[in-house]
Formats: structure tokens, C-alpha cells, sequence
């Protein structure tokens, strides 16, 4: 009689364990310069995404930074930076050669003329900074 209860019990037991493997689970990846993207798998299947290409001559701000990170764009395309924040922001170059002026929501736009490398920051928070790259 002991013998047939043990076996309940690891049956049990095993069935169990099978289906711990079973629903879904879910995996966050970070990349820098990017949004989070969160994924659905089920149980022992893995993914991998690419972060969301990014458009030349667009910038967003959103959770205090710059992105993407650094951003490009042609010499006298119309660069337009929206801030999704709802906070004053500022998108200003390092050297003074543009300026978004600071703004808490909507876009701005700003033309750089010259391929180069520019860098950036916020007027008011100084740990936000980027980078530009203007080709010909």
C-alpha cells in the first residue's frame, strides 16, 4: 500500500515540474540610446529584437535623454526634436551654432548647414548631452 501512494506522490510531483515550464514568461532588453522593448515568449523560447530604426533629421527627449543616440542627418535637412517629457527642455549646441530655446512640449526644428559632428545638451539639465552627425 505504501508502495502505489509513493507513486501518486511522484507522479504528481513530476507532473508538477512539467508544468512550471509551461505559460509565458516574459524578457526585458535594454539597448543604449534606445527604448525598452518588452516581449512575450512562451517558456523556453527566446527573442531577439532590434531596436526601432531611426528616422535621419529626428530627434526625441523623453525620460531626460536624447534619442537616438548620437542622431544624423544631411547638411540643410530640417531637424525636428520633439519632447515628450512635459518638462522645459532645451536642445543647444555646445558651440551656440543652434538652439531648439527651450520648450515643455511639442517640436522644434533647427537647420545645420555644415556636415560635422555637433554635440548638444539641455540649458537647463546638464547631465542631458548627445551628439549629432551632419554628413554632406
Amino acid at each position: 500500500m505504501g508502495a502505489p501512494r509513493l507513486s501518486a506522490i511522484a507522479i504528481a510531483a513530476v507532473m508538477l515540474a512539467g508544468l512550471s515550464g509551461c505559460g509565458t514568461a516574459t524578457k526585458s532588453q535594454v539597448t543604449a540610446g534606445s527604448t525598452t522593448t518588452t516581449t512575450t515568449v512562451a517558456a523556453g523560447t527566446t527573442t531577439t529584437s532590434a531596436p526601432p530604426a531611426s528616422t535621419p533629421g529626428v530627434i526625441t527627449i523623453h525620460n531626460f535623454q536624447y534619442q537616438p543616440s548620437p542622431a544624423h542627418a544631411k547638411a540643410g535637412q530640417t531637424i525636428t526634436v520633439t519632447n515628450e517629457d512635459g518638462t522645459n527642455h532645451s536642445l543647444t549646441a555646445d558651440n551656440g551654432s543652434f538652439t531648439t530655446g527651450v520648450f515643455s512640449t511639442g517640436t522644434r526644428t533647427f537647420v545645420i548647414d555644415k556636415p560635422g559632428t555637433y554635440t548638444f545638451h539641455c540649458q537647463i539639465h546638464n547631465f542631458m548631452t548627445g551628439t549629432i552627425i551632419v554628413s554632406s
